[in-house]
């Protein structure tokens, strides 16, 4: 199993039968401010936020994480950039553990309504109507 923490990371993930899975390419890049680099931390929150993109994005895309240390707060940040996506989110608590959780979490929400929103908003047109994609509706409703 391959995973590399560097520029580019494979989310891999493994089925039900074991099985190595590439599904998508994430670029994450990490930055640490005013705290000491822990490859424990970086690690859970690279695995955290794939496992959660990964439910509702299937592609490339580039990923910032932020840590940071203000007074006793412990902030998390993310930036998540693809193909038609650019979402942010914040998380602080006393633990950055938790921050990191936090974070997970409300990425997941706001990928969840973007797809929810997605999903319901879209305009079908029926082929047997004889409408075609030169329809205009204001057209229809002057008539």
């Amino acid at each position: 199993m391959r995973k590399n923490l560097g520029k580019s990371f494979n989310k891999e993930v493994l089925n039900n039968r074991d099985e190595l899975v590439i599904d998508a390419e994430l670029n994450f890049s990490v930055t640490f401010r005013h705290l000491d680099p822990s490859p424990s931390m970086k690690r859970i929150a690279i695995d955290k936020l794939t496992q959660r993109i990964s439910k509702y994005y299937h592609g490339f895309g580039d990923v910032h994480l932020v840590f940071t240390v203000e007074k006793l707060n412990k902030v998390a940040e993310v930036h998540f950039v693809a193909d038609g996506i650019d979402m942010m989110a914040k998380a602080t608590t006393n633990e950055m553990y938790s921050s990191i959780d936090k974070l997970a979490d409300t990425l997941e929400t706001q990928l969840r309504k973007r797809k929810e929103k997605l999903s319901t908003h879209r305009v079908v047109v029926d082929k047997s109507s004889g409408l075609d994609e030169n329809f205009n509706l204001d057209e229809k409703l002057a008539a």
